[in-house]
């Protein structure tokens, strides 16, 4: 359970800042925070299609 997004990966707990998404090429990092423990990490998520929500 502690590898899923937002989530600790030390003390599991789901009390997270997430910071700024950063995009590099097809992989996005984003920094995050535990407001429990005090851990910080990258949470890392890979590109895979565009959804068009909205047409004008």
């Amino acid at each position: 359970m502690k590898n899923q997004p937002g989530i600790c990966p030390e003390c599991g707990s789901e009390n997270i800042d997430f910071g700024d998404v950063e995009f590099q090429a097809d992989t996005n990092f984003q920094d995050c925070s535990c407001n429990n423990c005090g851990c910080r990490w990258n949470e890392i998520y890979k590109f895979s299609q565009k959804e068009i929500i909205k047409k004008e």
